[in-house]
């Protein structure tokens, strides 16, 4: 009987050394993160979960870059903190590394992920997105108010034209009639330029008459805002109704070559107001000099942006 409890005690102290053994040779390990996105995705969206061999592990993130583009959960799934941040231009590979810890016990994940350049117009419209992605480069596509202020507030190094917005008026009945059949262009006081090397990509307007318009133009002079202008992109399309109009143009592919200016043929009538300081640069019909000046506004604005972010 003794040498069956003598037994049993030395395989008890075998089996409890055994387990010290494991534990003091057990290495805490975590796999990276390696994943392939679109740019410009939404907040919360996952980007995946980190693997270890820890039972109970706790994450959190020691480095990233760039600073709060990324979250980690309490599980270990990686996510979009902040979607702004994950900028095919300016940023292509966002990274970050994941501190995996256990019982004292640390390992590390890196977070690799790639982004795929995508159209950045595209990725801010909603309303509109199927008609700009069926367009083709050179078409204007009509877009709501909200789309064209985020296009605004989203895209890179963006500029507006023309009629600033502490003096663009919105409201149809407060403006005058005018321009039936003439180009446009503002120019002294604050009006605003398109700086060298700028791609006209949004332009909106006034309209004050409810008949449908086909035939108006967005226009762009490098040189002065009386000479010179070339037409961007088609003709806007078919539209109607009194009141702002908003428009993108699809492939924008001619940059400014010098300090840029807005014009516009409008082929009906449109609003307009004066402002003090500013003038207007006119011509009758759809032309690209302008010679005649005039102490009226027409309230039309464009977007552009020094940084090509579409297809």
């Amino acid at each position: 009987m003794k040498t069956v409890k003598l037994l049993s005690i030395i395989a008890l102290i075998s089996l409890v050394a055994a387990c010290s053994s494991d534990e003091d040779n057990f290495m805490l390990n975590s796999q990276d993160l390696n994943t392939t996105i679109d740019e410009n995705p939404a907040n919360g969206v996952s980007l995946g979960t980190i693997t270890t061999n820890a039972t109970a592990p706790t994450f959190s993130i020691t480095s990233q870059s760039p600073s709060g583009a990324f979250a980690v959960s309490a599980t270990g799934q990686v996510s979009v903190a902040n979607a702004s941040l994950f900028d095919y231009e300016t940023q292509p590979n966002p990274t970050a590394t994941i501190s995996v810890m256990e019982n004292g016990l640390e390992s590390f994940s890196i977070v690799n992920v790639t982004l795929n350049d995508v159209d950045d117009i595209a990725s801010f419209l909603s309303t509109t997105k199927a008609g700009y992605e069926a367009a083709t480069a050179g078409d204007w596509v009509e877009v709501t108010e909200a789309e064209y202020d985020a296009l605004a507030a989203s895209l890179n190094e963006v500029s507006k034209s023309a009629i600033p917005d502490s003096l663009y008026e919105s409201d149809p009945t407060t403006l005058s009639n005018g321009a039936n059949n003439f180009t446009l262009a503002p120019e002294g006081g604050e009006t605003l330029t398109m700086p060298d090397g700028s791609y006209l990509f949004a332009f909106k307007y006034v309209s004050k008459t409810d008949a449908e318009r086909t035939m108006d133009q967005v226009k762009v002079s490098s040189t002065s805002a009386a000479e010179d202008f070339m037409d961007m992109g088609n003709l806007l399309p078919s539209h109607m109704g009194q009141g702002v109009h908003y428009f993108v143009l699809k492939g924008s592919d001619s940059p400014t070559t010098a300090t840029g200016h807005l014009g516009f043929y409008s082929s009906t009538t449109s609003g307009y107001r004066n402002l003090d300081g500013i003038s207007n640069r006119y011509a009758s019909g759809n032309v690209n000099a302008l010679p005649s000046t005039e102490n009226i506004n027409y309230m039309f604005q464009g977007l552009s942006s020094t940084q090509k972010q579409w297809e």
